[in-house]
């Protein structure tokens, strides 16, 4: 964000070097770049800080309250001689203590801040004046038995916004939904498309020219013909 998202058309060398050709729409607000950007670190700082901790952790929170209570009263004497009157105020102050203990846990750390990611991309698309994306790779990666929730989470924010979700995995590892109380994750082909990008032997004449390249390729590079950059 510091540097494609700001650099002008006009720094030619640097688009050649990463794009081959110079952008064709403007750069953005480096003011609102900055801005984003400056949020992102934030977050990113404070969900590295939520890493370290603990799955759950118990704490207590302490409250203390003071009540003040008062009187006044007047008292007068009257006499052939004398006039005699008095006045006393009363005052007692008590404090009150009141400790809360509760259990603080990661994952509902995470869901109360779901509004605040969704905003913060919200801001990434507005600046960008475009759609953001959140890429998700090698899903299989993470228990079966969580993906659903992972799945869930990320589309909880990217729901109702101009932030596409992406994710990658292998088809066979992967469990997109769950039923129970609540439905969790996404369902295939309601809530979320599904491009397949496996070359398996169900697409027989595909796979073996697959294949094949691919072997031509290591024989090429092994019997010194093809240098690769």
């Amino acid at each position: 964000m510091e540097t494609a998202a700001i650099l002008p058309g006009s720094k030619q060398s640097f688009w050649e070097k990463l794009f081959g050709k110079k952008p064709t729409r403007k750069a953005l607000d480096k003011g609102e770049v900055a801005k984003v950007s400056n949020s992102i670190n934030k977050i990113k700082v404070e969900l590295e800080h939520l890493l370290s901790e603990a799955e759950t952790i118990d704490r207590t929170r302490t409250a203390r309250q003071s009540l003040a209570k008062g009187g006044e009263g007047t008292a007068s004497l009257d006499g052939p001689s004398s006039n005699l009157s008095a006045k006393a105020t009363i005052s007692k102050e008590t404090e009150k203590e009141i400790v809360d203990t509760y259990e603080n846990k990661k994952i509902e750390i995470l869901h109360r801040r779901i509004l605040e990611f969704k905003d913060l991309f919200e801001k990434i698309s507005a600046c960008a004046d475009g759609s953001s994306y959140i890429l998700l790779d090698d899903l299989y990666h993470i228990r079966k038995s969580d993906q659903a929730m992972v799945i869930d989470y990320f589309h909880r924010i990217t729901k109702g916004t101009d932030t596409w979700l992406k994710i990658g995995t292998i088809k066979h590892r992967t469990k997109w939904y769950t039923t129970g109380t609540q439905a969790i994750g996404v369902k295939l082909g309601d809530d979320a498309d599904e491009i397949d990008l496996d070359v398996t032997l169900e697409r027989y004449d595909l796979t073996k020219k697959f294949l094949i390249r691919i072997l031509q390729r290591k024989l090429i590079k092994f019997l010194g013909i093809y240098r690769p950059p």
